[in-house]
């Protein structure tokens, strides 16, 4: 009986130990300060373009529900010819290709080098490359140039 007590009162003092422990950050920066310095808030400040980048900016949304997709990752992905010869893969960098994350309204903006760049949403799990509101077919092509902002107002997006 004193054993199954002993457990019984063990248990809670651990779980409270992990809380205390979970909450401390021992000098580290907390994983909230790590992604806010690696993922800065798109509607802090507005980039602006100059002679080596131009801006892309847009509010990203549900296709079904209409409601703002937020805190999910936005790249700019590039179109690279296949191998094959015909035909093309969109690929991006998860440190290196222009990226922000999506405001608490779905806003975004950021600056990259000019060229031509697909809109992609990206979470570890999943991916979507974002279609051409004209044609679900293809992709929504974006031609960054040197200078200049590119504002694609809202962007409908099926997910999840």
């Amino acid at each position: 009986m004193l054993r199954k007590l002993t457990s019984f009162l063990f248990l809670p003092l651990l779980l409270l130990g992990c809380t205390l422990q979970a909450n401390s950050n021992n000098g580290y920066p907390s994983a909230k300060a790590d992604l806010a310095t690696a993922w800065p808030t798109p509607t802090a400040t507005l980039p602006t373009p100059d002679m080596n980048t131009g801006v892309v900016k847009g509010q990203v949304v549900s296709r079904t529900s209409e409601f703002p997709l937020t805190g999910m990752a936005i790249y700019l992905g590039e179109k690279l010819p296949s191998t094959s010869g015909s035909g093309y893969v969109i690929t991006l960098q998860e440190r290196s290709s222009p990226h922000t994350l999506l405001g608490e309204d779905g806003r975004f903006a950021l600056a990259a080098p000019p060229r031509e760049y697909v809109l992609i949403v990206w979470t570890p799990i999943k991916s979507k490359v974002i279609t051409d509101p004209t044609d679900q077919n293809k992709e929504l092509l974006i031609v960054v140039k040197a200078g200049e902002t590119v504002d694609l107002g809202i962007v409908k997006v099926d997910w999840p």
